[in-house]
C-alpha cells in the first residue's frame, strides 16, 4: 500500500452475517477490502460478495441521488433527471397524503425490503410507526427463502436458536451434516467453525449429487441422485424409529408424535372442542393435547385405540406405514 492509506474497520452489508472488514482508503478511495481477522463473526474470511464491495461503491450505474421520470410509463425513454432530496421526499408525502386523503389511510400499503446486512435494523422502528401514524394497518415486507425452512421452524425448535454462527456450539459437536449447503463459497464464517470442529476430531457429512467444495471437505459425501432427497430423509427416519434411537420423553412432551391420527382417512382425531387427543397410558382413556400434558398424563406412543367407535393410532405409530414411503417416481438407488 501507498504511504498514507488509511485502515478502516466496518462490516459487510451484502448479506445478514455482518463478517467484520477492513477496508484501505487512500485520498478519499476506496481501494481494496479484506476480511477483518479480529472479527468475532469471520475471523479473516470474506466471500467474493465481500471482496467486491469495491466495485459496487464505484459502478458507474449505481444510483447516488434521486431520479424523477418526465415521461410516461411505457415510452422507450422514461426521461429520468436528478431531482433533490427535498423534493423527492416533498413529492412523496405530497402522493401519500393526497391517497389517504381521496381514499382513506387503509387503501395504502407499507411495504420494506430486507434487513439483509443493511442499516435497516436501525430504521424498520421508525418505518413501522409511520404506518401506525399514517392510519393503515397494511404492513408487510420480504425475507429470504433460504431462512425460512432453515431459521424459522426447523433450527429454532431443535436448537433454540435461529442463528448458523456463534450459537451452535461446534466446540462440542461430534457430528455435522450438511444437506445441499455448500458452506465455503456461500457461508465462510460458518465454514471456518465447521472445519475447525473437523479438525477436532468431528465428523462432516455432507450430502449434495455435486462433489461441491465442502463435500470434498466431507469424511462422508452422499451422492444422492437429484430428486431423491425424501427417500433419504425417509430411510433415516425408519432407521431411528426401528432402532429406537429417539428421545422417547422429547416427543411425548414436544412433538405432536403421540397426537391420535384416524385410521379411515389419516387426520388427527379431535375431541369436542377443537383440539387434538392423545391416548394416556395410566387412564387407558384419552386426554386432550393442549397442546401440552399434566405430568400425571403418560401419552402413548405405540399402540391402536379405539376412540367413541373410531379406530385411530399415535401419529408416531404412522411414521413406518406405507402412506410415508416415497412415491414410485422416487424409488431406486439413491
Amino acid at each position: 500500500m501507498k504511504p498514507g492509506t488509511k485502515k478502516v474497520s466496518s462490516y459487510c452489508v451484502h448479506c445478514a452475517r455482518l463478517c467484520g472488514v477492513v477496508a484501505y482508503v487512500q485520498d478519499g478511495y476506496l481501494v481494496k477490502v479484506e476480511g477483518d481477522p479480529e472479527s468475532i463473526n469471520n475471523a479473516g474470511t470474506l466471500c467474493p460478495k465481500g471482496l467486491a464491495a469495491r466495485q459496487e461503491v464505484y459502478h458507474p450505474d449505481r444510483l447516488k441521488y434521486p431520479l424523477k421520470r418526465t415521461r410516461p410509463k411505457g415510452s422507450n425513454d422514461p426521461g429520468w433527471v436528478r431531482i433533490t432530496w427535498d423534493e423527492a421526499l416533498d413529492t412523496i408525502a405530497g402522493k401519500m397524503r393526497e391517497i389517504k386523503d381521496r381514499y382513506g389511510p387503509e387503501s395504502f400499503f407499507f411495504q420494506k425490503g430486507s434487513t439483509d446486512g443493511s442499516s435497516g435494523v436501525e430504521w424498520y422502528a421508525f418505518y413501522n410507526r409511520l404506518a401506525n401514524i399514517y392510519g393503515t394497518p397494511n404492513f408487510g415486507g420480504t425475507g429470504h427463502i433460504c431462512c425460512y425452512s432453515r431459521s424459522c421452524p426447523g433450527l429454532p425448535l431443535h436448537l433454540g436458536t435461529k442463528g448458523l454462527g456463534l450459537s451452535i456450539d461446534y466446540d462440542k459437536t461430534n457430528c455435522m451434516l450438511i444437506v445441499g449447503h455448500n458452506i465455503l463459497h456461500t457461508r465462510p464464517p460458518v465454514a471456518r467453525k465447521v472445519l475447525d470442529a473437523q479438525r477436532r476430531g468431528a465428523r462432516l457429512i455432507v450430502v449434495d449429487p455435486m462433489l461441491s467444495p465442502t463435500a470434498s471437505k466431507a469424511d462422508d459425501w452422499l451422492a444422492l441422485r437429484p430428486g431423491t432427497d425424501l427417500a433419504l430423509f425417509l430411510a433415516m427416519h425408519n432407521v431411528i424409529i426401528k432402532e429406537g434411537l429417539y428421545d422417547v420423553g422429547f416427543l411425548r412432551r414436544w412433538t405432536n408424535a403421540p397426537f391420535l391420527v384416524r385410521d379411515n382417512d389419516g387426520l388427527f382425531l379431535r375431541g369436542d372442542e377443537p383440539t387434538y387427543l392423545a391416548w394416556d397410558e395410566k387412564a387407558g382413556a384419552p386426554h386432550a393435547a393442549d397442546p401440552w400434558f399434566p405430568p400425571q398424563v403418560e401419552p402413548a406412543l405405540e399402540g391402536s385405540y379405539t376412540v367413541e367407535g373410531t379406530g385411530c393410532r399415535p401419529a408416531s405409530m404412522r411414521w413406518t406405514t406405507s402412506r410415508c414411503y416415497p412415491p414410485a417416481r422416487l424409488r431406486g438407488p439413491i
